[in-house]
């Protein structure tokens, strides 16, 4: 009896594991479907990337960003400017102060 409760544990055991490994083969072939789906270009093949306007009427395509490009292969535009914007705490007279927070203006 007691060599028959351990076979059909052992049988359980087996079948319990299998089962969870094909749920996770499964997913992980799903997942691996739906990473395949995201249309990536990489940044060295401009060839790929469409060219248009932005706008709908082409006269304000040329508003603000005549010096936009990539510089160090990111994104630059000189209309635009960001601040850091640092908030300080210092309560005691010896202290410098440590900045608490902090947001990012552009």
């Amino acid at each position: 009896m007691k060599k028959s409760k351990l076979v059909i544990l052992r049988n359980a055991a087996i079948l319990v594991l299998s089962l969870i490994m094909l749920v996770a083969g499964i997913g992980c072939l799903y997942a691996d479907n739906l990473l395949n789906k995201i249309n990536y270009v990489s940044p060295d093949d401009s060839s790929k990337v469409k060219t248009g306007s932005l706008f709908a009427d082409d006269s304000a395509a040329g508003t603000g960003n005549e010096k936009a490009g990539t510089v160090g292969g990111l994104y630059h535009d000189d209309a635009i400017t960001n601040i850091l914007l640092l908030g300080v705490d210092d309560y005691q007279k010896n202290d410098s102060g440590r900045s608490d927070s902090m947001m990012l203006v552009s």
